[in-house]
C-alpha cells in the first residue's frame, strides 16, 4: 500500500483519551526544493514515502508523534558509536528517536539505555507499524510479539555492544573533551 493511500484510510482516526489527544493532524508541507536543500546539507537520499508524506501531510502530528519537516531532520554524530549517521525523523513520548539508517530503513534510537533496534525497512511500514501499536494500546491489547518491542529487545543488546566497544577505547585526558 502507498504511505498517501494508507494514511488517508486512517486520518480520521481518534484515540484521543484523559491523558491527551492522538489523532493525526496535518502540519506545514514541504517541497521538492526543501527536500533537494537537507539532502544535499545530510549527504543522503530521504526515502521516497518520507517525501510523499511531507509534501502531503507536512510536519503532521501522527498518532503520538510529531514527524519532522526536512529542515528539524538531524544526523546523529560520532559520539553515538553504532547509530553515528542515523538521521531522526521524529520522537516518541518516552524520548525515543525513530530514524533512517545508513540503508534509510527504520530504527528506534533510544537514549535508557543507549542503544538502537530495526523496526521496519520502509517509511509507510513504520507508519503502518506505529499505527498497529497505537491502535492495540487504546484497546487494551498487549502485543508482547509487536516489532516496537522486539526492538527494545534488540536495544539492549546493541547497548551491550555498544558498552564493550567504549571499554575498549583509550579514555580521554580531561583537556580533550574541549577539543
Amino acid at each position: 500500500m502507498e504511505i498517501i493511500e494508507f494514511i488517508k484510510s486512517i486520518q480520521e482516526s481518534d484515540f484521543s483519551d484523559s491523558y491527551g489527544e492522538c489523532k493525526m493532524s496535518v502540519g506545514e508541507t514541504s517541497n521538492d526544493e526543501d527536500i533537494e536543500i537537507v539532502e544535499k546539507d545530510l549527504g543522503v537520499k530521504l526515502p521516497q514515502d518520507y517525501k510523499k508524506f511531507i509534501k502531503t501531510f507536512g510536519d503532521a502530528d501522527f498518532f503520538g508523534v510529531q514527524i519532522r519537516a526536512p529542515f528539524e531532520l538531524y544526523r546523529y554524530d560520532s559520539d553515538t558509536l553504532e547509530m553515528e549517521g542515523f538521521i531522526a525523523f521524529t520522537r516518541d513520548a518516552s524520548g525515543s528517536n525513530f530514524a533512517f539508517d545508513r540503508n534509510i530503513k527504520i530504527v528506534k534510537c533510544s537514549h535508557d539505555p543507549f542503544g538502537y533496534g530495526n523496526i521496519s525497512k520502509t517509511f509507510t511500514e513504520w507508519a503502518m507499524i506505529h499505527f498497529d501499536m497505537i491502535q492495540k494500546l487504546s484497546n487494551g491489547i498487549e502485543d508482547s510479539e509487536h516489532q516496537y518491542i522486539q526492538a527494545d529487545k534488540e536495544i539492549h543488546v546493541s547497548w551491550l555492544r555498544m558498552k564493550n566497544e567504549l571499554k575498549s577505547m583509550e579514555p580521554k585526558k580531561w583537556w580533550q573533551f574541549w577539543k
